[in-house]
């Protein structure tokens, strides 16, 4: 597409990420740092009684050929806690994969229930509080990692397409390239713009003279 600045791909199953697909990421300039890959859960067990049809194997292998395609890309995904049937040992084995894979931010959700499902029937259903303690366990592993993965780029000269203005706090709101908000005050309208900034953080972000 002509004229376009930054491709940002909102989520990809790891079984969609084929060769192509990493021969694509490594030589185009377009497609942003940041790929959401779901994973759901860490537990092989766990994967089968959900019907996904890939292995923890399997996405280890897709995430390590991304990293190579592309160095410091930013990936994020989905993870399900409290799926029918999960023990702690399972959950447990979920955490430590996604402290092995490091991923720079999670998306964390309890499981619920849907009606006429094969996993609404299921007798083994976690309870609430499980859910709940799980839920708050794994936000806090993705702060942790999220504060890990910026820290990288403290310092750090990088672009960011600013989308649009917050009037509660009057600056202006954007991303970079490897999903990095920063919200920035500015007395140029920078709503839709591309500017180079100095990366100190989500709010003490500099931008960059020229």
């Amino acid at each position: 597409i002509i004229g376009l600045y930054r491709l940002r791909i909102s989520s990809i199953e790891a079984t969609e990420i084929d060769d192509d697909f990493i021969a694509l990421l490594a030589s185009s300039s377009v497609i942003a740092d940041h790929l959401h890959i779901p994973l759901q859960s860490g537990s092989e067990t766990v994967l089968k009684r959900m019907n996904r049809r890939y292995r923890i194997s399997d996405f280890i292998k897709t995430v390590e050929k991304v990293r190579q395609a592309r160095p410091g890309i930013a990936i994020t995904t989905d993870v399900i806690v409290g799926f029918p049937g999960e023990t702690d040992a399972e959950f447990d084995e979920t955490v430590a994969l996604i402290r092995a894979i490091s991923f720079s931010e999670l998306h964390v959700f309890p499981f619920s229930k849907r009606e006429n499902t094969a996993a609404a029937k299921m007798s083994d259903q976690v309870e609430s509080e499980v859910k709940k303690k799980r839920v708050n366990t794994l936000l806090k592993i993705s702060e942790e990692l999220h504060r890990d993965y910026e820290q990288n780029y403290y310092g750090k000269t990088l672009d960011v397409l600013f989308e649009d203005f917050n009037e509660a706090d009057q600056t202006y709101r954007g991303h970079t390239s490897n999903y990095l908000e920063v919200h920035l005050k500015c007395q140029e309208n920078l709503s839709g713009k591309v500017s180079s900034i100095t990366y100190r953080g989500p709010k003490n972000s500099e931008l960059k003279k020229a």
